[in-house]
């Protein structure tokens, strides 16, 4: 994905990447993802940056925005153009054609059932279990 962002061909052949994902309860994402030569600091590279905020409309519908920006960018006014064009694709691709259509799924299966789901919690999920212990931990809080 990197030889999208740079023009750079040691940076394109081998360079350091990153990925990082920040949290902020309860329905806010920050990624960071960015490249930079070995051995330089990640502020030297090149990537980008994207917000995930969902906001909940009825107990059974939730806005969904999203967007992404790329920092120190290192291409030309054209090519920066064409990779801005290519990231908003992928992300709405990403959403529009793999997310919502889980997303509505799973909403009509538990909308189908007559009582609270109650799924198996696997390995596999450790993310999204710690997340729901957080936030159970979090809102036990407030109350």
């Amino acid at each position: 994905m990197i030889k999208m962002f740079t023009g750079d061909p040691e940076l394109q052949a081998r360079g350091e990447q990153w990925t990082s994902i920040t949290w902020f309860p309860a329905s806010n994402l920050l990624l960071n993802f960015g490249a930079c030569k070995v051995g330089e600091p990640r502020e030297s590279g090149t990537g980008y940056m994207a917000l995930h905020w969902l906001t909940p409309e009825t107990d059974r519908t939730t806005h969904y925005y999203y967007c992404a920006a790329r920092w120190n960018v290192q291409t030309d006014d054209e090519r920066n153009k064409e990779i801005r064009e290519l990231i908003y694709k992928m992300r709405t691709f990403a959403f529009a054609d793999q997310d919502m259509p889980v997303i509505a799924a799973q909403q009509v299966a538990q909308d189908s059932l007559d009582h609270e789901p109650n799924p198996a919690k696997l390995s596999i999920d450790a993310g999204p279990n710690e997340y729901e212990k957080i936030l159970n931990k979090l809102i036990a809080e407030e109350n």
